[in-house]
């Protein structure tokens, strides 16, 4: 797992900021999720969506990632991880085929470090219930993680290729049911009545 040990600013005669950091490297249990499955996109291949209008983060509409799923655009759907941060009793009550779930910062820390090698040959989606609160929290905590790792190479990124799903789980399921995987068929389906916010 990768994580921040140390973080200092440096003032130099009244020049900008600059900030020096160093990162350890620290071992820990392997995460839940499993991406062995994702074919990683060729060496030139950036994969462009689609991006959902008016939204803070670069965000995909249910209807793009039906798309991409169903590859009827050409869209990589090998080479894309969708991150459900929705709680695990939310996941194993349904949730998007293929979705690792991924709920707090220290897994994504450990997603990151994990697959820093191969983040610019994937997509990520990230989702929560409605993607207003957790979901764009991972996403940001991700983003910074990269963002921190690449000072000195700045604008370079390990993870380019990273979206958001607007209007989360909620709006895809509405839409495409189908797509859904069935952990516990029992658990009630509470999305399709709650009124809880993500």
């Amino acid at each position: 797992m990768l994580r921040l040990q140390s973080c200092s600013i440096i003032l130099d005669d009244g020049h900008l900021p600059s900030m020096t950091y160093s990162m350890e490297q620290t071992a820990g249990p392997l995460p839940t999720d499993d991406v062995s499955h994702v074919v990683y996109l060729g060496e030139e291949a950036v994969p462009l969506f689609p991006l959902a209008e008016h939204c803070e983060l670069p965000s995909i509409s249910a209807d793009v990632l039906k798309s991409i799923l169903t590859e009827e655009q050409g869209y990589p759907a090998q080479s894309v991880v969708i991150v459900d941060s929705r709680h695990h009793f939310e996941y194993e009550g349904g949730h998007i085929k293929g979705a690792v779930n991924l709920r707090d910062p220290s897994a994504i820390e450990e997603f990151y470090s994990r697959n820093i090698n191969v983040g610019k040959q994937i997509a990520i989606v990230f989702h929560c219930e409605f993607s207003s609160s957790r979901a764009p929290k991972l996403f940001k905590h991700m983003r910074n993680l990269d963002r921190l790792a690449h000072m000195e190479t700045y604008p370079e990124l390990a993870f380019p290729n990273m979206f958001l799903l607007k209007g989360g789980y909620k709006a895809f399921f509405e839409l495409y049911s189908f797509f859904e995987e069935e952990l516990e068929p029992t658990v009630k389906r509470f999305h399709r009545f709650s009124l809880w916010r993500s």
